[in-house]
């Protein structure tokens, strides 16, 4: 199980890093305000895995079963999407205890979602 969270971990931080550090100085809000938008990246990223988890095992997983599946990871970014974005505006406005409210959930739905993406990948081995 941990080995299977190593790659998308690297990946997601090399992501992170580079859209961080790449061309700028970084202040500490700076790296607070990016870490309010991370879950988006998160949510995508197990998006792109199920993608690929799907095209895989195209034969065997019925059609409705996959389409239920995408219809609620994309349901998820939708979500993930609008308390990270509210999240961020809240922090420019020195909400922080709305900010950090909205980003608890949507790093809480992220992550369920990245746990549930390597869990089917685990069971597809």
């Amino acid at each position: 199980m941990l080995y299977d969270l190593i790659f998308p971990c690297s990946v997601l931080f090399l992501n992170f890093g580079f859209k961080l550090f790449v061309g700028q100085e970084v202040k500490f809000f700076d790296f607070v305000k990016a870490g309010c938008l991370l879950p988006v990246d998160i949510v995508f990223l197990s998006i792109s895995f199920l993608a690929a988890f799907l095209y895989q095992t195209r034969k065997e997983v019925d059609i409705q079963l996959m389409l239920g599946g995408v219809l609620i990871y994309v349901l998820a970014a939708i979500f993930v999407t609008y308390f990270s974005k509210r999240s961020e505006a809240q922090l420019l406005n020195a909400q922080n205890f709305w900010a950090g409210f909205h980003s608890f959930i949507s790093y809480a739905i992220s992550l369920f979602i990245i746990y549930i993406t390597i869990q089917i990948g685990v069971e597809l081995k």
